[in-house]
């Protein structure tokens, strides 16, 4: 039996012209072929050839998306080495941007934009089935691709160590299912969009905050917990931070805010400059029984202890977390003088940009300094406090500074942080 099909495919081989192909399939014997067929087979064949059409110029920043329409994605904003690339949801967060890195000869770096790490197939595997995860970016042909560009922003995206495809394992639509390496056979499930995105700082952080920490509500109060992967070879330090305002100086901050400013940005720097994975517990807000305006007067005797307001605002705060219901021994502990105890305990209290400080070692002004307490069994022995004014002036180099005295051993120097450069 004899079949012929009228299927059309449009080649553009110029600005100016195109030629129209009719495929005409004979099938000899009971079989047929059908339109899927051939397009199977027409896919099967250009991923196995050098590219048909020009590969475009890749925007700054891509997301690539599966032919389920969702998008390769590193689970739950990762930064550690061997985390495998999955396909979920398409929502524009940081961990399903990716920078496509031009090494020439149609050869790229495949970079996620959250961890800077490079998509990697594990262990540098030419087997059916090997794992797409990140890795540090080492310039192995393992951390190299080829994509192969099938037309309407359609490619194939083969692994140069190996040569095979990149591949949606039996076509799965679910999300969470793993990116492999695969023989290239042109299926639907090789089919990735290489698509902009835009600029970071135009996505909406938020969706990176959900991503990352869970979110309970005690009475009044929101603690906020992240959930980030351990970042591999880095010591774990699990700190406290609680946000205060005063009746005469509500909060306009939001703890979501804080969350991102210290889980992803002071965690980043943290990791980087100490190797240390520097993660926060968040707990806001607390309200003080006295003013702002009594902490912050400059006619204060401070006598002796150049802290003594600090020190006030701590104790009572200290008390209020005795009302919270939360396991403070989740905490990571440090050896202190009165024993194990609290290793960072972080207080932000709100500000107001125009009324000035109190002046140097006066009032709340931002220090690292040592005051015992217990709170539901746990012990706290040293503290650091800083102001934070409203939602755009986060005062994050003070933040950053003194976090380099309380918990990552920098000196005057080295917790410096130009604030400005991020």
């Amino acid at each position: 039996m004899f079949k012929i099909f009228n299927v059309i495919h449009w080649y553009n081989l110029s600005n100016k012209y195109s030629i129209l192909i009719w495929i005409i399939s004979f099938g000899v014997g009971v079989g047929s072929c059908s339109a899927e067929d051939i397009h199977l087979r027409r896919n099967k064949d250009l991923a196995n050839s050098s590219q048909l059409y020009a590969i475009p110029n890749f925007p700054s920043k891509v997301k690539i998306a599966t032919f389920a329409d969702k998008c390769l994605d590193v689970p739950d904003g990762s930064m550690a080495n061997g985390a495998g690339l999955i396909q979920w949801d398409c929502h524009g967060g940081w961990n399903q941007q990716f920078t496509l890195e031009n090494l020439g000869d149609n050869k790229f770096n495949i970079k996620n934009d959250y961890s800077k790490k490079c998509l990697d197939t594990f262990e540098g595997s030419v087997a059916n089935g090997a794992r797409l995860i990140q890795w540090d970016c080492h310039g192995g042909t393992n951390q190299q691709f080829t994509p192969i560009h099938l037309g309407d922003n359609k490619f194939t995206i083969k692994p140069v160590h190996s040569g095979k495809c990149l591949d949606v394992p039996d076509g799965s639509q679910n999300n969470g299912d793993s990116i492999i390496q695969w023989d290239c056979h042109g299926g639907y499930n090789q089919g990735f969009s290489i698509l902009g995105t835009p600029d970071d700082t135009t996505v909406d952080p938020s969706i990176w905050f959900k991503a990352n920490h869970t979110v309970m509500v005690d009475g009044s109060r929101t603690i906020i917990i992240p959930k980030m992967e351990p970042s591999p070879g880095k010591r774990l330090v699990t700190s406290l931070t609680i946000l205060v305002d005063f009746q005469d100086m509500p909060s306009s901050i939001s703890p979501e805010t804080v969350a991102i400013s210290l889980n992803k940005d002071l965690r980043d720097f943290s990791i980087k400059k100490a190797n240390i994975d520097l993660r926060h517990v968040i707990i806001s807000t607390f309200r003080s029984s006295r003013p702002y305006s009594y902490f912050m007067d400059p006619t204060f005797p401070e006598k002796e202890n150049e802290y003594i307001r600090s020190h006030q605002l701590v104790e009572e705060l200290y008390g209020k977390l005795n009302e919270v219901n939360f396991d403070f021994s989740t905490l990571t502990l440090h050896n202190s003088w009165g024993g194990p105890a609290v290793h960072s305990f972080v207080v932000l209290f709100a500000a107001d940009k125009n009324s000035g400080r109190a002046g140097w070692a006066k009032g709340l002004w931002p220090v690292t300094s040592w005051l015992q307490g217990n709170v539901r069994g746990a012990h706290f022995s040293h503290y650091q406090i800083s102001a934070i004014v409203n939602n755009t002036d986060l005062q994050m180099g003070t933040i950053v500074h003194e976090a380099g005295h309380q918990v990552l051993g920098l000196g005057e120097e080295q917790g410096d942080w130009d604030w400005s450069k991020r």
